[in-house]
């Protein structure tokens, strides 16, 4: 018989799980997606029941649209048009786990993408969701409940991906008082954790539950209070699930939180494991927020290529060395200075591709047919020209490649700024 436990020695749980009886029309998912494609999706799917209610169709091709203005109110800033593209674009090649939790006694069912088709202009989003979905959000009271128990501006206050999980699955079931219990497997799948990631039940907890569950809390405008219990057997950790109670919040100071947090959202919100305001705020005062950002999109570039090789991923680690290290420097440095700084000498070994008058507007497939095209020791001295400039960190991912006979700089860590670098050094 499992023993339960949990962080908050006066809390009284019950020592037998209760049967909770929850409707099956709503959804919960596998959580593998940013915190701003997380926030995006839920602002389409309120989209989609708002259009629902007032019999709005979709048009002949069966889109459905939404101002950018209105997502651009809702996030607290302008996102750029090719965010929103690549948001959406990672959101189509999700999957959807529905049932995950089991509030209808059934396993999880894979089916389908977060959505299904999209368009994107300056003025509005064009988007088509699965029709499972269509027929969950379609009519269903239920559906909608989901958004009015949950208030926009305290979920969107939230910097961390895993914090605002956390905090809308305990919104759900805010009228139960607690959510249903979960296997530490289940939990993990739910928050999209990869197999090796935070698999020791320390760092798990750390990361993923125990500071979330503390950054709620401690939150000056969160309407909730949350709780974690576990279920052990023996010593080991088997079950969980969240106490959820609610509580007055000053929704007055909600304007001035979000406009303290527009930069902390700005900046951090690709990040996949939460980094507490404080550090937040520490690394502002340092560097910029274009800096930062830049720096945690490479270190999620760094984390997927360990993750193909199948390394353990430490995100909270990866992050705090690029952040501290600057890794998005190079990426900005690049990007500024490409047209701007007079052309450098190529490496020792001579490169010459195309002449110089059409070379004005080369295209990155180009780029990657020239590098394609020269000589095995041409190559290789762009590629020792380029991994000199970067970080220990790189150096030692760019050299175990290599040793594997894999061309390195194919890697999500790399191509970006390789191809920024054949922009110098071929162009």
């Amino acid at each position: 018989m499992s023993k339960l436990t949990n962080t908050t020695k006066n809390s009284q749980l019950p020592a037998k799980a209760v049967q909770l009886k929850t409707p099956q029309s709503i959804i919960h998912i596998k959580h593998k997606i940013s915190l701003l494609q997380y926030k995006l999706w839920i602002l389409l799917l309120h989209e989609l029941k708002r259009q629902f209610d007032e019999n709005i169709a979709p048009d002949e091709k069966g889109f459905r649209y939404v101002a950018m203005q209105n997502i651009t109110e809702k996030l607290g800033y302008s996102p750029k048009k090719s965010e929103i593209w690549n948001d959406l674009l990672a959101l189509k090649n999700e999957t959807i786990a529905f049932n995950l939790l089991g509030k209808d006694g059934q396993k999880a069912k894979y089916g389908a993408g977060f959505i299904s088709e999209w368009t994107v202009t300056t003025q509005r989003i064009g988007f088509k969701f699965p029709s499972i979905l269509e027929e969950v959000m379609y009519g269903l009271d239920d559906a909608m409940s989901i958004f009015q128990m949950l208030n926009w501006d305290i979920f969107n206050h939230f910097s961390g991906k895993y914090e605002a999980i956390i905090y809308k699955l305990c919104k759900d079931y805010v009228g139960v008082a607690r959510t249903p219990t979960m296997s530490v497997a289940d939990f993990r799948e739910y928050m999209g954790l990869v197999d090796g990631e935070y698999s020791e039940f320390k760092e798990l907890n750390r990361w993923t539950i125990s500071t979330p569950v503390k950054n709620i809390n401690q939150s000056p405008i969160s309407d909730i209070s949350v709780d974690v219990a576990f279920a052990k057997q023996g010593r080991k950790v088997e079950e969980l699930y969240f106490v959820v109670k609610p509580r007055y919040q000053e929704l007055s100071l909600l304007p001035a939180v979000a406009e303290n947090n527009q930069s902390l959202c700005d900046a951090f919100l690709s990040v996949k494991v939460t980094i507490s305001q404080q550090d937040q705020q520490q690394y502002l005062q340092t560097f910029s927020p274009e800096h930062i950002r830049a720096s945690i999109e490479r270190a999620n570039d760094y984390a997927a290529d360990l993750a193909a090789k199948g390394k353990t991923i430490n995100y909270g680690a990866i992050y705090k060395m690029a952040i501290e290290e600057n890794w998005g420097e190079q990426y900005l440095q690049q990007k500024s200075l490409v047209n701007a700084m007079p052309k450098q000498e190529a490496p020792s070994v001579e490169v010459q591709i195309v002449a110089k008058e059409t070379l004005q507007q080369v295209s990155n497939e180009e780029l990657w047919q020239a590098f394609a095209m020269l000589q095995t020791e041409q190559q290789d001295a762009l590629r020792k020209d380029y991994i000199s400039q970067e970080s220990l960190a790189f150096k030692k991912l760019w050299n175990d490649t290599l040793k594997q006979k894999k061309p390195p700089e194919e890697l999500l860590t790399f191509k970006a700024s390789f191809t920024k670098f054949l922009q110098k050094k071929i162009v």
